[in-house]
């Protein structure tokens, strides 16, 4: 028997050999942590675009996703009617302490990953393996063609139904200070009326970065200027920043603030799940631009809290 073994062996060798998979390197393969500086064949694009995947996918493939969504809807629809009730309550921070509310009523809304679906576009930096790109991301605005968050239009149709104005506050860019016609606004117009929205033509309802001088990324000033002519009743957004001013600062203050107004969370406040991009995200960094992918990627590293084995 041991005699046939060599023999049984040189004959399965070829065999075998063509079983063995020679893996060659494709755009995902990444190093253990923590990351070093890429090389020529390893670029620091691929490491950030596969840092999002997950949460593409989950937004993208889960029920989960939607699920989540549906019942901050749900919760929102709870919420508006309990404002409607009561003509003393108002949900913005900026509202508070004003004496005599405004009679007319309005919800405040963010657009991107609140009202409307940007996940094919992150897939699509994803696939081609690039960082975030403002001029692919004005590209895509353009094309208006992103779908509805789920549970986003039903809300907006029951808020309308109440009697209710629905205001978007949204950092979508005007480009140009004071041009309350920007093509990025006229494409989002569009795109919420392709959903079957109908925003109204004798009132701006789509408030844009820059759109009036002093617009930057804080919707303060904008949810002021909204508070001078309505109630809100609700703030509906993915980001902190949807909700507060000054939120640009370390993931522990964020946290107090926060808590800080934890009795607004579900009641006036409704947060939507964003896991791709945000405030949050640039929190972990320092919100430093001039840092490298990788180094960003390592600063995110050290923000996790594990076991201690």
């Amino acid at each position: 028997m041991r005699r046939k073994l060599p023999l049984i062996l040189a004959a399965l060798l070829p065999l075998l050999s063509s079983c063995i998979v020679v893996h060659s390197p494709g755009p995902w393969d990444v190093p253990e942590p923590p990351w070093e500086e890429p090389g020529p064949d390893e670029p620091a694009a691929a490491i950030e675009a596969h840092d999002q995947l997950y949460a593409v996918l989950w937004m993208q493939a889960s029920v989960e996703y939607g699920a989540v969504c549906r019942t901050s809807y749900d919760r929102a629809q709870v919420a508006l009617d309990a404002a409607l009730s009561d003509p003393n309550w108002t949900a913005a921070l900026e509202q508070r302490g004003l004496g005599n509310l405004p009679v007319k009523t309005a919800v405040i809304m963010d657009i991107d990953e609140t009202v409307l679906d940007n996940s094919p576009h992150q897939a699509q930096l994803i696939l081609d393996g690039r960082p975030f790109d403002a001029a692919f991301w004005r590209k895509w605005v353009l094309r208006g063609e992103a779908g509805s968050v789920p549970g986003a239009l039903e809300f907006i149709r029951y808020a309308e139904r109440r009697g209710v104005s629905v205001i978007f506050v949204t950092n979508r860019d005007a480009e140009t200070p004071g041009d309350r016609n920007s093509p990025q606004e006229r494409a989002t117009r569009r795109n919420l009326e392709a959903l079957g929205l109908s925003l109204p033509e004798d009132e701006d309802t789509l408030l844009l970065r820059n759109e009036v001088q002093g617009w930057g990324s804080d919707k303060g000033s904008r949810r002021v200027l909204v508070a001078q002519s309505y109630r809100i009743l609700l703030l509906v957004g993915d980001d902190l920043g949807d909700f507060m001013s000054a939120i640009r600062t370390t993931p522990e203050d964020r946290a107090a603030k926060a808590a800080e107004h934890k009795e607004m969370w579900g009641r006036g406040w409704i947060m939507l799940p964003n896991a791709i991009y945000g405030s949050w995200e640039g929190a972990l960094y320092g919100y430093e631009r001039n840092l490298s992918d990788v180094q960003i990627l390592n600063e995110k590293r050290a923000r996790l809290r594990g076991t201690g084995n």
